[in-house]
């Protein structure tokens, strides 16, 4: 998997130190101390082991730890676009490269001289449209 950007990490990071300000400064502080200290979780796990942090935070405040995630989710929603259950599959979503939309294809010459149903043909093949304008295509074409 491949690794976070500078900027994925500082969203993801002001995300989840938004989340857990509800507490006050001093109490983000001293959630992190002892985090760190008893169950050996820093600040860097936010990033590395998101699921470790989740489950630090379970253990110290049961259900209400399900607020500072949803809270985390919204923060990184806003900046990101991205939408996530869990911080963790957040965390994976901005660690996955961006796909490239595929290109329009044109028919082949084949395609082009021996056409079956020539529209319905092209925009099957044509993968920039989404299937909803296809089938709106198709309906609005039969009934020119």
């Amino acid at each position: 998997m491949s690794e976070l950007s500078q900027v994925s990490k500082q969203i993801v990071m002001e995300s989840v130190d938004d989340a857990l300000a509800v507490m006050g400064g001093t109490g983000r502080e001293v959630f992190f101390e002892i985090a760190d200290r008893r169950y050996g979780v820093t600040r860097a796990d936010i990033i590395d082991s998101p699921g470790k942090l989740m489950s630090v935070l379970k253990l110290m405040f049961d259900k209400t730890a399900r607020v500072f995630e949803v809270y985390a989710l919204r923060k990184i929603k806003e900046k990101t676009g991205i939408e996530a259950g869990t911080l963790e599959e957040a965390v994976n979503l901005l660690r996955e490269p961006p796909t490239a939309p595929k290109r329009c294809q044109s028919p082949t010459e084949e395609e082009r001289e021996h056409p079956e149903n020539p529209i319905e043909e092209f925009l099957e093949s044509n993968v920039c449209l989404p299937s909803t304008e296809k089938k709106f295509t198709l309906r609005y074409r039969a009934e020119i």
